[in-house]
């Protein structure tokens, strides 16, 4: 589990990353949003379900704690999560962010 101090300093990243990254979205009825558990930080892009007005989230990309540091997750289409093994963990998760930020091998997608 993170300590406080920890879990209060990702908050903070990820507060400043989704609100960025939401206003900067072509398409209003999508949004970014994350959920902290214990040492695992999930990013999660939330929609709307075409017809009935209810919202979806699928998990974007997942950030665990380790004791070599932050490792990244990403989610197939199976809903099964992977580790992304040309990534090595980072004990700054703002790195690890910027990696799926920039999603360069275009896993994470829009």
């Amino acid at each position: 589990m993170l300590d406080p101090f920890t879990k209060k300093r990702i908050e903070k990243i990820m507060d400043h990353f989704i609100k960025a990254n939401n206003s900067g979205r072509s398409n209003p009825q999508r949004k970014l949003k994350y959920r902290i558990h214990e040492d695992t930080v999930t990013l999660l892009d939330e929609r709307p379900i075409l017809l009935n007005g209810q919202w979806i989230e699928w998990g974007i990309a997942q950030f665990c704690r380790s004791d070599q540091g932050w490792c990244i997750y990403w989610r197939d289409l199976k809903n099964h999560w992977h580790v992304l093994d040309n990534v090595k963990p980072n004990a700054d998760f703002e790195q690890q962010l910027k990696i799926v930020e920039q999603d360069c091998q275009g896993i994470f997608g829009d």
